[in-house]
């Protein structure tokens, strides 16, 4: 049987750098040497102007693969959002997870998103999983998408898996035995580390998560989704552009390091 050379490509959240204008996020990007854009809305309103976004893609020649809402998601951003994705050609929407007490933006997800869905065959909607370890002693956590298998099979879509949000010892248990059977439903990854008391979303390879060993998995199992770098960096370092340079191509070089560059045989079925 043949083997497709499949290859889950790297792009940088924009959420990241949320505090620089898109024109200079766009700039790094490029500079990194990253593959593409994952465009955060919530952080970035530039990022809301579709024309605008466009003519970024054609200056710095980098394209915008996902598009990204907020937490707090309206008619109004969900229907900005499908025009980025008409524009850009993106073909992946993610959602983060309403916070705990977000009703109107949960119950307008659950009431709609299967329309939304419908009317866009052609784009993968995903619910990025939110922080799996903030449910302890919460009443109602309805009102949250808590997990990958109940937003997969509960609410019928697919799910932007946040590693970084995960109790490492699910992570690197059960979910990796699953991962063959998970990530058909996973069409972006954010990668980042976790530190020893909780904190997500930290530079990745300094930490606790056997980050090398997922990135592994995900490589053998031939995904051809993406892979977006999900961090937060000091904001000392954000005011000096060649050290927030410098930590992008860190991360550009420990995705080379622990995917390109590592031979798996892959798996076929």
């Amino acid at each position: 049987m043949e083997i497709t050379n499949k290859k889950a490509w790297l792009l940088l959240s924009t959420d990241v750098l949320g505090w620089y204008g898109l024109d200079i996020i766009f700039d790094l990007a490029k500079s990194a040497w990253f593959d593409g854009i994952d465009l955060c809305m919530r952080k970035n309103f530039d990022a809301r102007n579709a024309k605008y976004v466009k003519k970024l893609t054609g200056k710095y020649d980098i394209p915008v693969r996902c598009i990204q809402v907020s937490e707090h998601v309206t008619k109004t951003e969900m229907n900005q959002a499908l025009d980025l994705c008409e524009v850009t050609g993106a073909k992946v929407l993610t959602i983060n997870a309403p916070s705990y007490f977000s009703f109107w933006s949960y119950n307008f997800l659950v009431d709609n998103l299967a329309s939304y869905q419908s009317h866009n065959a052609d784009i993968s909607f995903a619910i990025i999983n939110p922080d799996d370890t903030s449910f302890f002693g919460l009443p109602l956590p309805k009102y949250r998408f808590r997990n990958i298998v109940e937003i997969i099979k509960k609410y019928k879509t697919n799910v932007g898996l946040n590693l970084s949000q995960i109790n490492p010892d699910y992570l690197e248990g059960e979910l990796l035995k699953k991962m063959e059977k998970f990530l058909p439903n996973i069409p972006v990854v954010y990668l980042a580390d976790k530190g020893k008391l909780g904190a997500p979303y930290l530079l990745p390879g300094e930490w606790i998560l056997k980050l090398p060993k997922i990135l592994k998995k995900i490589k053998e199992q031939m995904y051809d989704g993406w892979i977006s770098i999900k961090i937060v960096i000091d904001k000392h370092a954000l005011t000096d552009l060649d050290k927030t340079l410098l930590i992008l191509k860190k991360c550009v070089a420990y995705y080379q390091e622990h995917y390109e560059k590592v031979e798996v045989i892959p798996l076929v079925k």
